[in-house]
């Protein structure tokens, strides 16, 4: 179950085996239903992607037509909202604009299938409830994707570019409470191929989270990350992702790198190199101090075998420890290529 305040919404793929009936509320309706909450659809802004773009220019995106659909709320905390949710989208596709009310709580119980966008805004308000159990921005079977100027408190990853996500931008973002901006995890499935290619990443603030910049690849070898998260095997690539300027404050980890997710013995993860490939990885201009959880270190990169991880730079690297300590776990990559990397293990 997955609790959504509204300082952060999630686009959450995958498939309903039901869908539930449920109603939108039209403007006159939500008003007798709701006094005492604040309704004001935001108006339609004007973005640009800013200072950086994507390779592809996004599409241009229609006209709209008009039409509001609030979204119900069963409040309570408890509740399943997913078919409140799913049905204003579905009555304001193609031309509309779904509005998720001030002070509202929704809770996502249900996996969205939300592949079927089209022309629509989605507008929120702000709360000052922290998102739970949730990614801030996911992307999935995506290309030509700006995610810019967000601010997000939640517990999972800020941002997860997940299988086949390519030519993405994310800049600007204030990331608070989270497991970092993250590509993966990838390889999980045996004989599946995940591909993540042309990630800009630039300008982003990063605080208390598990990690800032993260690279979490699968070994090739089955592997169980816990009782109902298992996995190892999978095939594909991870090219051409770039980390720029990221300020981070008790921060885990500045940078983590690893092929070996899911398996704590890592001697059999170097025997069983992962399937999944990654190269042409840049991390620049990092600076702040990471929390006291690893101390000394600062930063882990480990490749499961310099065969199927290459390429991977660092440059203007000044993270240290409450300590003043600037260490980092190093395995199985060319360290010339880390400058500002100072690698100890």
């Amino acid at each position: 179950m997955m609790l959504l305040s509204l300082s952060s919404l999630l686009f959450f793929g995958g498939l309903l085996s039901s869908i539930a009936t449920a109603t939108y509320a039209p403007l006159a309706q939500y008003r007798k239903d709701h006094p005492r909450v604040s309704r004001h659809p935001s108006s339609r802004p004007s973005v640009q992607c800013s200072p950086k773009s994507p390779g592809s220019p996004p599409p241009t995106s229609a006209q709209r037509n008009g039409t509001i659909c609030y979204v119900q709320s069963h409040n309570d905390s408890v509740t399943d909202d997913s078919p409140y949710i799913l049905d204003a989208i579905n009555k304001c596709n193609n031309g509309g604009h779904v509005v998720f009310t001030e002070g509202t709580e929704y809770i996502i119980g249900t996996a969205l299938d939300l592949t079927f966008l089209k022309h629509i805004d989605i507008g929120y308000s702000k709360s000052n409830n922290t998102a739970k159990n949730t990614d801030g921005w996911d992307t999935y079977r995506s290309s030509g994707i700006t995610i810019q100027d967000s601010t997000i408190n939640n517990g999972d990853d800020c941002v997860s570019f997940k299988p086949n996500s390519t030519d993405i931008v994310v800049q600007g973002l204030q990331c608070n409470g989270s497991h970092g901006i993250s590509v993966g995890s990838l390889g999980q499935y045996a004989g599946e191929v995940d591909l993540v290619e042309d990630v800009y990443v630039y300008n982003i603030s990063m605080a208390n989270a598990s990690d800032g910049a993260r690279i979490k690849v699968w070994p090739g070898v089955p592997s169980a990350l816990s009782g109902d998260l298992q996995g190892g095997g999978g095939l594909g690539n991870v090219r051409n992702i770039t980390y720029d300027t990221m300020n981070i404050a008790n921060v885990d980890y500045a940078i983590e790198v690893t092929q070996c997710y899911g398996q704590s013995n890592q001697t059999l993860c170097f025997q069983f190199p992962s399937n999944l490939t990654i190269q042409d990885i840049h991390f620049q201009d990092f600076s702040g101090t990471t929390s006291k959880k690893y101390d000394p270190i600062v930063g882990t990169i480990v490749c499961s075998s310099p065969n199927v991880c290459s390429d991977l730079y660092a440059s203007d690297i000044n993270v240290q420890s409450p300590t003043g300590s600037d260490e980092f776990t190093c395995g199985n990559v060319d360290e010339s290529l880390l400058v500002g990397v100072n690698c100890t293990s």
